[in-house]
């Protein structure tokens, strides 16, 4: 049952079949895969039991491409690891997804549009007379939340949330479908919601200074510039309205973007001992391609002499964001904090050897300490 936690690499079939496009599938499909991960620690053993039957169903209904069927078996276990039985209309809840209209704003934009869509079709769902759905945006600083309450009278429903009072930052856009006052269905993970101060210009400096790089003649591939190359995509692909597979802190990635523009122009480097925090990165290996990797730099680091390195792979179908975001809902991370060590989640198909010597250069790796662990094929790697 275990072995679902490389689902991701077949989401992509479930756009064909429903109301959301592919990529939203893979990102929808993620979250509720960190649901049940989130249920599955919490649980006791007899409901880890018990829910095995659906998780089992679950990954044969995906490895056999019959999505829609996984879908709702995930939802299943999930609520048998919580010990309850879902209701009719807790599956219809379940059933459906919020998608915005855009997951990165510019702080000039007073209002966010919203569909809610169904994610997949449940035979046992039963829609309520009086279904609602409530949308928060809970701010990032501060106590002034935006809301708004959606009566549903068919599918798909749109409508529109005023955040003009929500400022700069990374914000969670919650979700609660209801039967009158009644909640319905999971407790979710929420999404993010990005909103920044003058966000075309910024983007468009950005990939201008970006774009000064390639007229170098013996230009050298740094981990900056090829850091915020793929974060300059990332954000590009969010302003524009499309998703990502996982939630991204924009408004924090948009500022580090613009740290490394600012750091190769002083010939500095932005990746350092002393900034500690969850990156995503890119990372050159001396091979002609920097491999993608999500990192993790402990506090303190540079203090305390050489630390361990853990390398986390990843399986097949999934990228360097299953192990921190997935996998125990980035149980790994945790565990890493705790103890000071360094961790890097690279993207399957680049040099290990070379991820590591390029972190040993820019961070005190204690060679002799490390570390590998790796899922299906990850494993095998």
């Amino acid at each position: 049952m275990r072995l679902g936690r490389g689902w991701l690499g077949v989401l992509a079939w479930l756009g064909m079949s429903t109301g959301v496009s592919a990529q939203e599938a893979r990102y929808e499909l993620g979250r509720r895969v960190r649901v049940m991960e989130r249920a599955w620690e919490s649980a006791t053993p007899e409901a880890r039991v018990e829910a095995s039957g659906a998780l089992d169903q679950a990954v044969r209904s995906f490895f056999g491409l019959r999505l829609t069927d996984a879908a709702r078996a995930l939802g299943v276990a999930t609520w048998t690891l919580h010990g309850d039985e879902a209701r009719g209309a807790d599956r219809w809840a379940e059933s459906l997804a919020v998608v915005p209209e855009r997951r990165l704003m510019d702080l000039s934009e007073d209002s966010l549009k919203f569909a809610i869509k169904r994610f997949f079709v449940d035979p046992k769902a039963v829609t309520p007379e009086g279904a609602r759905a409530a949308l928060v945006v809970v701010p990032e600083v501060g106590d002034v939340a935006a809301t708004v309450d959606l009566r549903m009278e068919g599918l798909p429903a749109e409508g529109e949330l005023g955040v003009e009072r929500i400022g700069e930052g990374d914000h969670r856009l919650l979700v609660v479908f209801r039967d009158g006052a009644e909640p319905l269905g999971h407790e979710g993970l929420g999404m993010t919601i990005s909103r920044v101060g003058r966000l075309k210009e910024r983007l468009e400096t950005a990939e201008a200074a970006i774009g000064e790089w390639a007229k170098g003649s013996e230009e050298v591939e740094t981990m900056e510039r090829a850091t915020a190359r793929g974060l300059l995509k990332q954000l590009q692909t969010l302003a524009s309205g499309g998703v990502l597979e996982t939630d991204v802190p924009a408004a924090r990635r948009l500022k580090a973007l613009e740290g490394m523009i600012g750091a190769e122009g002083e010939g500095s480097r932005y990746f350092t001992s002393g900034r500690s925090g969850e990156f995503w990165a890119a990372i050159p290996t001396g091979e002609g391609r920097a491999v993608p990797a999500r990192l993790f730099v402990p506090d303190g680091l540079g203090t305390r002499g050489a630390v361990p390195l853990m390398v986390a792979l990843h399986g097949a179908g999934g990228s360097e964001n299953m192990f921190f975001d997935s996998y125990g809902d980035g149980k790994i991370v945790k565990l890493c904090r705790e103890r000071g060590w360094l961790l890097v989640s690279p993207r399957a198909g680049g040099s290990i050897g070379g991820v590591v010597d390029a972190l040993a250069d820019r961070y005190p790796v204690d060679r002799s300490r490390v570390f590998l662990v790796g899922h299906s094929m990850g494993a095998a790697m």
